[in-house]
């Protein structure tokens, strides 16, 4: 993809192949209007056509620089799945786990950096965890919040890979 100077403020702007990066946006602009990611209905994230169908199609057409590298996307969704089994597993909840999902973040900063995961991606991801870690002293919403999370998560790593067969 090309970037070329925008006018205003010297800020690069992208141009060609815009349309899948737009889903993703999109998708992130509407997770950011949410104040609580269990506000993300799990038909509208699972259904043909939905979220995780639209991240996972975006990622098809790319070229090899700009698709996430799928040892990446799954190494960062058995995180989650196993902070996940140490919230079921735990009794205190959300301070079960809570150390293990802000460390997340900084992998996910890392992956990006290294041209891992494409940065459109970057920012969904860290979108959808600022909305897992709402509502201060409420550690239930954030349980359900990080639950909605993996379930997006998961999904995404289904249609990646049925629009991407043979990705590594």
């Amino acid at each position: 993809m090309m970037y070329k100077q925008d006018g205003r403020r010297g800020e690069a702007r992208q141009e060609g192949g815009g349309q899948e990066n737009s889903a993703i946006e999109d998708i992130k602009e509407e997770i950011t209007q949410m104040s609580n990611l269990s506000e993300l209905d799990i038909e509208d994230i699972a259904k043909e056509g939905g979220y995780a169908d639209r991240i996972g199609e975006a990622f098809k057409n790319r070229k090899d620089k700009d698709k996430i590298k799928t040892t990446q996307l799954r190494k960062f969704f058995d995180e989650t799945k196993t902070i996940e089994r140490k919230l079921k597993r735990g009794d205190k909840g959300w301070n079960d786990i809570k150390t293990d999902f802000y460390l997340l973040r900084p992998k996910l900063a890392y992956s990006n950096a290294r041209g891992l995961i494409p940065k459109d991606f970057f920012l969904l991801l860290s979108e959808c965890m600022k909305r897992v870690d709402t509502g201060k002293n409420n550690d239930k919403q954030k349980e359900e919040n990080y639950k909605r999370f993996v379930t997006f998560l998961e999904a995404i790593v289904a249609y990646f890979k049925y629009y991407n067969p043979k990705s590594n």
